[in-house]
């Protein structure tokens, strides 16, 4: 896929995420707020989505931005398997990249970087965090992820 196409569907991702959680939203069920902290060996993540999933497989996701380090949005009580993500620029290898690919990076003028998902899968597409979210009380989470290394 082409570097452009991702930093466009990051964007619309970001947005589809936003509109999910806004808080009032007709005939949507209660929220509360949720709150936390995200690090990624030790250091806050700068700029990230993360997003809450029924655990059961059912029912609504909720989203948000996460900022260095932080994020606050409204979702739904319950059990929540939690998905983290995250990408960063980095120089891209000519020799990965599709003809395609090569002439694209050229002709937007490009440094020759790409975006890359630098959290682990164990964090978001295979993920193995949790979270159980209180109708009342202290809805405050701290993830501290680790490469895999």
């Amino acid at each position: 896929m082409k570097p452009a196409f991702w930093r466009v569907a990051s964007a619309v991702l970001v947005a589809a995420g936003l509109t999910c959680v806004l808080p009032g939203c007709a005939g949507g069920p209660a929220t509360v707020e949720v709150s936390g902290t995200v690090t990624f060996d030790g250091k806050p993540i700068p700029d990230g989505q993360i997003t809450f999933h029924p655990a059961q497989g059912t029912g609504r996701s909720y989203s948000g931005k996460i900022e260095n380090g932080k994020f606050s949005f409204q979702c739904e009580p319950g059990a929540k398997k939690v998905e983290i993500t995250a990408t960063r620029e980095v120089k891209a290898d000519a020799s990965k990249l599709s003809p395609e690919e090569q002439v694209q990076l050229e002709e937007e003028g490009a440094e020759g970087t790409v975006p890359e998902q630098y959290i682990p899968a164990r964090y978001n597409t295979q993920t193995e965090l949790t979270a159980e979210v209180k109708e009342s009380g202290d809805n405050t989470f701290e993830f501290n992820l680790k490469s895999e290394q």
